[in-house]
């Protein structure tokens, strides 16, 4: 993975932060696609440039980073990933999100995420915000019984499937994606998708 700063508005990326430490359009077809002059990550050391800077200048203009509050039309500066080679576990299983499902703490607000190798963790929701993992699914409120030893997994269905699409949107467009629901794809055609997204890295 290779992770770039880019200033976007409700239509995509405008600005990428290039070598030279300056913020210019972003001129690609693809916002996936890394460009000759584009400052590249080779970790989520990114994040720690994010920290160290409240506000930059694009086209003259000063931008903040990370404001309290913002309306929507205003830029936004973030951590934009890059997929540069294939994962290592291809998808998730149904047996795998069990697993994960079962071994939760019920007494904990939680989210599922898929990072960025392919593989499933149940994490605290504090730690999911803006964290470094491709899929994110929506929040599991504590005592809701999702997760646990005792929960039913009468949701696991929907969420199996939520997960692959949430995944394979991410392996084709390469960025941090967040599901709450399905669309009506099966599991094979999904993992067929998939297989394909990853033969095409």
């Amino acid at each position: 993975m290779k992770y770039t700063i880019d200033v976007a508005n409700l239509l995509g990326t405008t600005h990428r932060l290039n070598k030279d430490w300056v913020f210019r359009k972003f001129t690609g077809k693809y916002e996936k696609e890394i460009q000759s002059d584009d400052l590249t990550f080779d970790d989520y050391a990114a994040k720690l440039w994010m920290q160290t800077h409240d506000f930059i200048e694009v086209e003259g203009k000063s931008v903040e980073v990370d404001p309290t509050s913002y309306d929507l039309t205003d830029p936004t500066v973030s951590i934009r990933p890059h997929r540069t080679e294939k994962p290592k576990n291809p998808y998730i299983t149904k047996e795998d999100l069990k697993r994960v499902l079962i071994a939760g703490n019920e007494h904990d607000h939680n989210s599922l995420i898929i990072d960025f190798d392919g593989y499933l963790h149940l994490i605290p929701f504090n730690r999911a915000r803006g964290g470094p993992y491709a899929v994110r699914f929506e929040t599991f409120l504590a005592g809701n019984g999702y997760v646990g030893s005792q929960s039913s997994l009468n949701h696991i269905n929907d969420t199996y499937l939520s997960l692959l699409e949430g995944w394979l949107e991410h392996l084709v467009g390469h960025d941090k994606i967040y599901r709450n629901y399905p669309s009506d794809q099966t599991k094979e055609k999904l993992i067929e998708k998939i297989n394909e997204a990853i033969n095409n890295l």
